[in-house]
């Protein structure tokens, strides 16, 4: 089974936009720890945009059990711990001494390479494992026609039934 035009083009639109944000990353840096830094950024983006995708598009419904199991303990633990912290964190970022033009780099960079990550994991799982659900057709069948289920004509003449 190959892959459709859809998979194709989304795959070659993803290699673009990664290409340009590696490319980014160089061009923005003033030195080599500053590209190590944006390039890590970006793949700290992929890393996470791919393991969103998994879990939103899951291969079996085994699988889609599994994940939502984790998603309970990752969603006790976010409105427990993490939503108490959540408004010092932000009063944080958002303060002018904070708010520099390299972490709003490292935002926006972070954000798209998670969405193109997210993006191709998804289509391709999601997409994907409904063609592989698909029966396949491949030419005539050879096996036996279903019984019918008529009941075969009388024998004999009328004044033997």
């Amino acid at each position: 089974m190959g892959y459709t035009w859809f998979e194709i083009s989304t795959a070659i639109a993803a290699t673009i936009v990664t290409a340009a944000m590696l490319w980014i990353c160089y061009a923005a840096a003033e030195n080599a720890q500053e590209r190590a830094i944006n390039v890590l950024v970006g793949f700290f983006g992929l890393a996470g945009g791919w393991l969103a995708g998994i879990v939103l598009a899951p291969f079996t419904p085994a699988e889609g059990a599994q994940f939502a199991v984790y998603a309970g303990a990752v969603s006790a633990f976010v409105t427990g711990y993490a939503a108490g912290k959540t408004d010092d964190l932000v009063k944080y970022v958002l303060s002018p001494q904070n708010l520099t033009r390299r972490r709003a780099f490292h935002a926006v960079l972070f954000l798209v390479t998670f969405l193109v990550a997210l993006i191709v994991v998804f289509e391709f799982r999601f997409y994907h494992t409904q063609e592989v659900a698909k029966p396949q057709q491949s030419g005539p069948s050879t096996a036996a026609p279903p019984p019918t289920t008529a009941t075969p004509p009388p024998t004999g003449t009328p004044a033997q039934r």
